[in-house]
């Protein structure tokens, strides 16, 4: 059988898997929750954990995207297993499969979790025997099992998603995308208290047009398989060998190959690292870039408020010695009360840099500073510079460009959002940035209505805009959701006007329409069911966007 006849078995088999509904993960309570970026629109993401994680809106959430800084966002709306986030940075490398990690404040419940033992089921007895052999700084819990002697636990999940679009006009023409994956970690699989994990996908991507030969392509990407032992009290040895994105410092990247580290006491943590580095490409593609890092990290054993590291990372272009990379990194703060993030990337230059010269440069840098209380109130600052670096590994941007090399970009950013009332919520922000040459802005304000209309509905209603060096778009969004036995209806519609500066000659104005309809159901067994359906319209548009996701937890 070819491999195009196989295609549409290949995104059938993650569906069948998922109908086979093998137990649901039961919800957490607090601790740093992982997920994926199963869509993106513009700069909204959703996320596929939601309010059975304990995550709620205007909870910060960080993006990984392969190759790029990580980008910070702001819930806005969640549902049982489905989250939508606003960026806080440009969304460049975000793509649907992105990693993302929130934290959760530990008294946080979940959706739907207990604040008390249920009626009638008494508390756990007092201890009546004394626990022989115990350090008294150590917490209670830690006296639970050790990990190899734990039962073997599988994690994961399978989906697949079909989405198409039609363009009219012409001719008319239309884009398919379609995916399917396995994602599954395995916890103590050989008895010593370690951990397996895989997470791959296919990609199957056509494009058809009038008149145009129509054109294919299928990849399979492997994100992740590797095996982890250690880094806890019972073993301060920690190591993982395979393909993985790097523990300590995922700013280092997805790596082929091993990471060692070691826990001194509860505060210290140093290791290192080698191996290839995969391309930054759907493929994946490796075994032209090696690198070697070594770092150190520090987090508070007290209250854990404070966490600094840094590290040292270079690396190799078909055996030629290509990047010498600083980075280090601070966090201050829990989820709430005062929260400061920074991270750094310092390139060193010598004689071979014939572009940047021999010195430093400092190619990226992030800070962003918080406040955000208990109810859920928060105001954000961010501040974003970023320079292109000299390298000879495969980037996106063709390197070679001198433009590139004298490419400057900074970005503020201010964002704040209040809960007026138990059911009321309101966000702005507003951003400034420049690059080498211009400038721009942009602002948004943002008000949520939360169990209206028979205390079901859910409102939400924004103005916003953007000026950019070629676009300036205006414009107004509204959104409703509806919760029912059934799942949950969702509905918006979007109406902005688009002024082209500078593109063609004179300004060219352009009044849009976007008419967005969507499902979403999920049951207890950990299966998820989603379709939408988007209708664009107006002065030089005409698009039908159909999009279908099946998920199964497990």
């Amino acid at each position: 059988m070819s491999l195009r006849r196989s295609v549409p078995l290949l995104f059938l088999l993650p569906g069948l898997l998922a109908l086979l509904r093998p137990p649901a993960l039961p919800a957490q309570a607090g601790g740093t929750v992982e997920g994926r970026v199963v869509d993106l629109s513009g700069a909204t993401a959703t996320l596929d954990i939601g309010s059975e994680t304990g995550l709620q809106p205007g909870d910060r959430v960080r993006l990984l995207p392969l190759g790029r800084p990580a980008v910070e966002a702001e819930v806005v709306s969640v549902g049982d297993r489905r989250a939508e986030v606003r960026l806080l940075g440009p969304a460049e490398g975000i793509v649907p499969g992105t990693r993302c990690e929130a934290t959760i404040p530990p008294g946080r419940r979940p959706a739907g979790g207990q604040e008390a033992p249920p009626e009638g089921v008494p508390e756990h007895p007092p201890w009546e025997e004394p626990i022989e052999d115990w350090d008294t700084n150590q917490p209670l819990l830690a006296r639970g099992l050790d990990p190899e002697d734990r039962p073997m636990v599988w994690r994961g999940r399978v989906y697949t998603s079909f989405d198409r679009s039609e363009y009219g006009g012409g001719e008319g023409s239309s884009f398919n995308f379609a995916r399917g994956g396995v994602d599954v970690d395995v916890q103590n699989p050989f008895g010593q208290g370690g951990g397996l994990h895989l997470d791959v996908e296919f990609n199957w991507r056509s494009f058809e047009s009038g008149g145009v030969p129509s054109t294919s392509e299928t990849t399979l990407r492997l994100d992740r398989l590797s095996y982890d032992q250690g880094g806890t009290r019972q073993q301060a040895l920690f190591f993982e060998a395979g393909r993985f994105l790097q523990n300590e410092f995922p700013e280092f990247g997805l790596l082929d190959g091993v990471e060692v580290g070691y826990r001194l006491g509860e505060a210290n943590r140093f290791g290192a690292s080698v191996g290839y580095m995969p391309e930054p490409t759907s493929e994946l593609g490796t075994g032209d870039d090696l690198q070697t890092a070594v770092f150190y990290s520090y987090t508070d054993p007290e209250e854990g408020l404070v966490r600094f590291g840094g590290g040292y990372q270079r690396t190799w272009h078909d055996g030629t010695a290509d990047r010498d990379l600083l980075l280090g990194k601070l966090r201050y703060g829990r989820a709430t009360g005062l929260y400061l993030s920074s991270t750094a990337w310092l390139d060193l230059y010598d004689s071979q840099d014939t572009a940047k010269g021999s010195g430093t440069e400092l190619t990226e840098f992030q800070v962003h500073a918080g406040l955000r209380s208990e109810g859920g109130d928060g105001l954000l600052l961010g501040y974003r510079r970023s320079r292109f670096p000299e390298t000879l590994r495969f980037q996106v941007f063709d390197t070679t460009d001198p433009a590139i090399f004298d490419r400057e970009y900074d970005r503020l950013d201010l964002r704040g959002w209040w809960a007026l009332t138990p059911d009321w919520r309101v966000s702005a922000g507003v951003n400034r940035w420049t690059d080498e040459g211009e400038d721009g802005f942009g602002g948004d304000l943002r008000f949520d209505w939360q169990r209206v209309l028979a205390d079901r509905v859910d409102l939400g209603c924004e103005a916003f805009i953007n000026h950019g060096l070629f676009t300036s778009v205006t414009g107004l969004r509204a959104d409703a959701s509806l919760p029912t036995a059934s799942g949950t209806f969702r509905a918006g519609f979007e109406s902005a006007e688009y002024r082209n500066q500078g593109v063609f000659e004179g300004d060219a104005t352009d009044l849009q329409h976007v008419l967005r309809l969507g499902w979403d159901h999920w049951l207890d067994s950990g299966l998820s069911l989603s379709a939408r359906v988007d209708q664009r319209f107006g002065e030089n548009q005409d698009t039908l966007s159909l999009g279908l996701f099946l998920q199964q937890m497990f």
